[in-house]
């Protein structure tokens, strides 16, 4: 009878350190999906706040592109300068972004090459940018029906 009875305790024993290693077991399951699900909300926010940058260059770039003549307005191709000293600052979601462009001339053939530099600082904290560049090329809206013109005859093609 003795030997029944210490049986019944070893039993009772193992599965007692059965539930506590299942339990640790479990413990450590849900601690590495809490990190998980932490760290994969980190990476939400920061994409996030990078689409929205990306979007606001993308906006500036289309307004530059967007002129309507060569000069003599604000909306030209000559008004396309660079702005570094009074940047633009929109606030989305509680993150304030900052704009800034470059413009760099060239003449030989007319373009400007505009590097577009948005800025701002994450919820962890640390500085953030993004940078989109694109080439605009000094065009005549005006003559945009025309197949070829030549700047330097005045010679125009246009369509029949």
């Amino acid at each position: 009878m003795k030997k029944n009875l210490l049986n019944k305790k070893k039993q009772k024993a193992i599965s007692i350190i059965e539930v506590l290693i299942a339990i640790l077991i479990t413990v450590i399951s849900l601690a590495g999906i809490a990190k998980l699900y932490f760290m994969l909300n980190s990476n939400v926010n920061f994409l996030n706040s990078e689409l929205v940058a990306a979007n606001m260059a993308g906006t500036k770039l289309e307004e530059f592109r967007n002129y309507h003549t060569i000069s003599g307005t604000t909306n030209s191709y000559d008004s396309i300068t660079s702005n570094t000293s009074s940047p633009e600052t929109t606030t989305v979601n509680n993150i304030t972004y900052t704009t800034t462009w470059t413009v760099t001339e060239y003449t030989t053939p007319y373009y400007k090459n505009v590097k577009i530099t948005v800025s701002w600082t994450g919820k962890d904290n640390l500085n953030k940018s993004f940078t989109s560049e694109t080439i605009i090329v000094r065009d005549d809206p005006s003559s945009s029906g025309n197949l070829y013109q030549d700047e330097s005859s005045g010679v125009t093609v246009t369509k029949p």
